[in-house]
């Protein structure tokens, strides 16, 4: 018999009682997906990006700062004040081109109640089963303005139904949970 368990997620927190805006915490690279971020940034200029990390596309972060005020870049961010920031925001944005296992932002995340749109690379996707968020496939134009788009004008009533289940499956998925059910497989 094979039993999968997930990685534990954080204690969970409440978020924010009024929510605006997206984040993205990472390395500032091409592959986690920093290029798909600024071209959103660039066709809703109504919504709020926050960026918190550094890297090696500082300069591009930085040139479209100047060109989009709607892009509050945050720098490298302790991890207590990026899970404050996912507190804050009504979605996580996770643009991966490359193959993500099992991104720790994405329980952090979580466990504020926070709903994900992500791209469809690695781990991400099981991740998101549930209802817990929006997958794009980030080499599609198409695909990541629309499912982005929905994110945007899902109405408050379904976004607190989402930030629920992301709230009660990183409650289910603690880390008091894991080690109990490990205990439970080893003995």
């Amino acid at each position: 018999k094979i039993e999968v368990l997930a990685n534990p997620c954080p204690p969970v927190r409440a978020g924010a009682e009024r929510r605006e805006g997206v984040a993205y915490a990472s390395r500032l690279t091409s592959e986690k997906g920093l290029p798909v971020l600024l071209r959103l940034a660039d066709s809703f200029p109504d919504q709020k990006f926050l960026v918190a990390g550094d890297g090696p596309l500082q300069a591009a972060l930085d040139e479209a700062v100047a060109k989009h005020p709607n892009i509050h870049p945050l720098g490298r961010l302790t991890r207590e004040a990026t899970v404050e920031m996912l507190g804050s925001v009504r979605f996580l944005l996770i643009p991966s081109l490359g193959m993500e296992n099992n991104p720790m932002i994405i329980l952090e995340a979580f466990a504020r109640g926070t709903p994900v749109i992500g791209s469809t690379r690695g781990g991400i996707p099981e991740l998101l089963e549930g209802d817990k968020g929006f997958l794009f496939d980030p080499g599609s134009e198409e695909s990541t303005f629309s499912v982005f788009k929905k994110g945007m004008e899902l109405d408050e009533a379904a976004w607190s139904d989402m930030s629920r289940r992301c709230s009660a499956w990183a409650t289910d998925n603690s880390e008091e949970h894991y080690i109990r059910k490990l205990a439970e497989l080893l003995s």
